[in-house]
């Protein structure tokens, strides 16, 4: 059943620019420690000086904004998942940030791969990072496919179990938020993540890379660690840059995923709080803080960036909050797609994310009804066998290809 809330236009619009929101305000000092970064940059609540934009405090994005719009570019002109187009939307632009399965990827379709063989075995969170935006040719139709989509377009770049299965966990809880239905307590994050993610991956075995603690060597499932020490810490009342250390919150999902669900539970009911929280106490604080804002935009609001976030100040997001974005060149450093106008140098010829967003909201046509479950999916039509059946031991290399690092 097609949503029908009068509010959904504002939800979608906010869920696509909650991405470039975050990554903005994460970009320019992630991969660091929470301390390092305290320690450089005090208590980040704004852009930070940038030297793409001569050391001015504007936003610009990196490839959690590109690799949204272009798949909503991409949603707009085929009006449902077309994955071998989507693929070579990916390989054929320069993408800035991105992660080492990414560009595995990109050099594999260079090299003539095909789209079904060139996605990576890696459980990084480069797929689940631009995922959302896959529910937009849904909104108005038929979601028997969303799963089943959900699963090839996160297979695109990352064909990996747990890349798979955060995914669809993921798309669902977004289909949740967007449909209003807004977890009451911080546990009702945790199990609806938990119940769409267990049947997944419930025998699966990933990893951490915690050289040591309470979860050196640790193995198992992510919903397994969700519902094991992520809800213990959460019982114990753990300050979130407490508990994400304990597993890391880097760019592997096994992080990536209780970070994003930690600070939800904790904080879910106060949107500027989780955002300072992911930008402040997680190392890949880019995608975390994205994945955080997406899911406070889908509640209609989002953080005003022309002001600091300790200014609590929630604002409707409306079109004049959206008229400095590029679309194609969101993330381009050409363009520096300034959010609330600080800068508009916009490439010629280039829509502006405005209207993107618009026609993601009115024109999207909705897909034929497809049954196929995400277990199923062979991808009939398609012609990809999607590796969501269990690996163990094979995905252990994802700690060596992860390398330790010590948590500061």
């Amino acid at each position: 059943m097609p949503f029908t809330g009068p509010d959904l236009a504002d939800r979608v619009r906010g869920m696509l620019l909650g991405v470039a929101i975050g990554d903005a305000l994460g970009n320019r000092s992630e991969s660091r420690s929470p301390q390092r970064r305290f320690d450089e940059f005090v208590y980040i609540t704004d852009y930070l000086p940038n030297r793409h934009a001569r050391g001015r405090r504007v936003a610009t994005s990196s490839d959690d904004t590109q690799l949204t719009f272009w798949t909503v570019e991409h949603l707009l002109e085929h009006g449902r998942l077309e994955p071998d187009a989507l693929s070579t939307v990916f390989a054929s632009r320069q993408i800035y940030g991105r992660g080492r399965a990414t560009g595995d990827f990109v050099h594999a379709r260079q090299a003539r791969a095909s789209w079904q063989d060139a996605g990576q075995a890696s459980a990084g969170n480069g797929a689940l990072m631009r995922i959302a935006r896959i529910v937009l040719p849904h909104l108005r139709g038929d979601r028997s496919s969303l799963s089943r989509e959900t699963a090839i377009a996160a297979a695109i770049t990352h064909n990996d179990p747990l890349a798979i299965a955060s995914a669809v966990a993921w798309v669902a809880l977004l289909w949740r938020l967007l449909d209003g239905d807004v977890p009451d307590s911080p546990v009702a994050w945790l199990d609806g993540n938990i119940n769409v993610l267990r049947p997944l991956d419930h025998d699966q075995e990933y990893v951490t890379r915690m050289p040591d603690g309470p979860l050196g060597g640790w193995r198992g499932s992510a919903s397994a660690l969700l519902d094991g020490p992520v809800r213990s810490a959460l019982t114990e009342g753990l300050d979130v840059r407490t508990a994400c250390n304990s597993w890391y919150s880097g760019a592997y999902l096994l992080e990536t995923v209780p970070s994003v669900m930690y600070i939800l539970a904790r904080h879910g009911h106060e949107p500027e709080v989780a955002i300072e929280k992911a930008v402040n106490e997680t190392r890949d604080n880019d995608t975390v803080a994205a994945d955080v804002a997406v899911t406070r935009r889908t509640c209609r609001f989002y953080v005003s960036p022309a002001a600091p976030l300790t200014s609590r100040g929630l604002l409707p997001l409306t079109r004049d909050r959206l008229n400095a974005c590029t679309s194609r060149a969101s993330a381009t450093r050409c363009s520096r797609a300034i959010v609330n106008g600080v800068s508009r140098r916009s490439v010629p010829g280039r829509t502006h994310c405005i209207h993107v967003i618009d026609r993601a909201c009115c024109e999207l046509p909705s897909t034929a009804a497809v049954t196929s479950a995400c277990r199923n999916s062979g991808a009939p039509g398609h012609g990809v066998q999607l590796r969501i059946q269990p690996r163990v031991g094979k995905d252990r290399r994802i700690a060596e290809r992860l390398k330790h690092r010590a948590v500061e």
